[in-house]
């Protein structure tokens, strides 16, 4: 059903008030504006949407719904991207799906209005597939912020209009509550059901504030109290034992929702719930994290990474580099420059309006120390060590997660027992290494140039159960049986995506595997492996050109296959 709405604004804003855009840093300016160009070249003025930056001919619901917060934020008081802004509102919130208020989908919003209705024969009713339930709380949560900073610029009707999508947003994510298993990240997931829980960390912080906002707004108890007990889920779990972490963990992408969600949690959590102190709580603790993996120097998150579109910040669009990047000056930014160049556009287009917005919330509850570590890289760090609460049922499962920073490299491991391999965006071991600026003779740097980085990456994950641990120099790697499952199979091999190089320019020799790569020593020790292979990978993973390093496991049970990588920056 569309539904008819009044929409309109507010033309008797003063030209001098100054918009919220003035007040974001420099890095900030550049990540917001690269967004709102890109937004502006694909913008449908007749229908009022943006198109799909990755796909022909069609408009992209969630892009629109954000860069209307960013017309918002920008306007200058003449009322033109206010206009623009409650054009795309009215599009977004008429194609929301109210119809059935029983309907897994209920309170979502299309993939694109091009879409047929999800529950029919024409698209089905397979989540993240024929609808995306994560999209009410994007949305959703985007919206909640233009509210409560752009409210001034929007009429009456407007607002009540807003608050009403989002009232059927809250309503929506109520029907959520079904869950995958404990173990909703497998390859062997069934996908036929939704998997949210308090481990599914970015979608529940966001739902989380947006039920308790617009619950407290229409006096609905259902939401205040569903808001109130999953602040407390999400708040006891990322506590338990001390461990002060998400289960979604490390994940350049949706560690920056986490951060945008945390941040609405602060700013705007009604009074009487713990939103607040929570949201402080576990945003300091996550940035505090984040402080201690990140490479200043090559602007990159070490990993391992939970979940990943890539293996350098500086080559796709990480919310996450967003973030950072809004707390830094502008020749320092963690994202793609040109923006054009990198992968994953939709984020850029997305939150690049967003996460600009929210960066003095950061700034005001991380202190400084902390947040100079974004700027400057101090030295080599001591090895750190983190674990992380895999599920919400199982106490016991819990994986051991290995950093260690030295000048020029990072390394970073991480070990599960797990009864079936995770998805090809979990990255349990990975190195990533500064390609010295003698390797490109024809190259031209300057103090703003992005740094090239090469990276190896156990991908995809070999095995549910693997020990990946990160110390000085070194990334160790081991296979065992599962302790937990009674798996008595060992995997028939591990690959390595290695790459950011040019291989025939950088005097790099790929036909040595490991060992060839250009600007790092690297010697390698293995148990239970055969000969390396390798072959050059054009599909590439989320985009990603790499060779494709094979190591064949030829022992058997009781021999433990294992790799010892261990490297020195040239």
């Amino acid at each position: 059903m569309l539904v008819a709405l009044v929409f309109g604004f507010c033309t008797a804003i003063a030209v001098a008030e100054a918009s919220l855009y003035d007040s974001l840093s420099a890095g900030g300016k550049k990540v917001f504006d690269d967004a709102m160009t890109i937004n502006e070249m694909y913008y449908d003025p007749v229908e009022g949407y943006v198109y799909g930056i990755d796909v022909a001919g069609i408009h992209d619901t969630r892009a629109s719904a954000m860069w209307a917060v960013g017309l918002l934020a920008r306007d200058g008081g003449d009322g033109y991207d206010a206009e623009r802004a409650v054009r795309i509102i009215e599009s977004v919130a008429q194609q929301q799906y109210v119809d059935n208020a029983t309907a897994a989908w209920y309170g979502t919003y299309p993939h694109t209005p091009q879409d047929p209705l999800p529950g029919t024969s024409l698209l089905g009713t397979v989540p993240y597939s024929s609808y995306d339930p994560n999209w009410r709380d994007f949305i959703g949560s985007a919206w909640l912020l233009a509210l409560e900073e752009s409210g001034d610029l929007l009429s009456n009707e407007t607002v009540t209009a807003i608050e009403q999508s989002l009232y059927h947003v809250g309503k929506g994510q109520l029907l959520r509550y079904q869950g995958r298993g404990d173990y909703a990240n497998s390859v062997d997931v069934d996908t036929g059901s939704d998997n949210l829980d308090a481990a599914y960390t970015n979608p529940w912080l966001m739902g989380t504030i947006v039920m308790s906002y617009i619950g407290h707004k229409m006096n609905d108890t259902e939401l205040i109290n569903k808001a109130n007990d999953d602040a407390q889920a999400v708040y006891d779990l990322f506590t338990f034992n001390e461990l002060n972490t998400f289960s979604e963990y490390n994940c350049p992408t949706y560690t920056g929702v986490d951060i945008f969600a945390l941040a609405l949690w602060i700013r705007y959590g009604p009074e009487g719930t713990k939103l607040k102190e929570y949201g402080s709580y576990m945003l300091n603790y996550t940035m505090l994290d984040l402080a201690d993996f990140y490479h200043a120097d090559l602007r990159n998150l070490a990993g391992p990474w939970d979940r990943t579109y890539g293996f350098d910040m500086t080559r796709y669009h990480s919310i996450l580099g967003q973030l950072i990047s809004s707390l830094l000056p502008a020749e320092k930014i963690a994202v793609p420059s040109p923006v054009l160049a990198g992968k994953h556009m939709n984020d850029a287009v997305c939150f690049g309006t967003l996460m600009p917005l929210i960066a003095d919330t950061v700034q005001s509850i991380v202190p400084q120390d902390v947040l100079n570590q974004f700027v400057n890289f101090t030295g080599e760090r001591d090895v750190v060590f983190r674990q992380v609460r895999t599920n919400t049922e199982d106490e016991t499962a819990v994986r051991n997660v290995t950093v260690w920073l030295g000048p020029n490299v990072t390394i970073g491991g991480m070990s599960l027992d797990e009864p079936s391999p995770r998805q090809s965006s979990n990255v349990p071991g990975v190195i990533q290494w500064l390609l010295p600026q003698t390797l490109y003779t024809n190259g031209k740097f300057s103090s703003s140039t992005p740094p090239k980085v090469g990276y190896i990456a156990i991908s995809p994950p070999p095995a549910g159960t693997i020990n990946a641990t990160a110390s000085e120099g070194a990334l160790t790697i081991s296979l065992p049986l599962s302790e937990r499952w009674g798996d008595c199979t060992l995997p028939t091999g591990i690959s390595f995506a290695v790459g950011g190089f040019d291989e025939r320019t950088s005097g790099a020799d790929m036909t040595k595997g490991l060992e060839g790569v250009p600007g790092l020593n690297v010697t390698v020790e293995t148990v239970g492996l055969g000969e390396q292979t390798t072959s050059y990978d054009q599909d590439g993973e989320n985009d990603f050109y790499f060779f494709d390093v094979y190591y064949p496991v030829t022992s058997e049970w009781p021999t433990v296959p294992s790799i010892t990588i261990t490297v020195n920056p040239v």
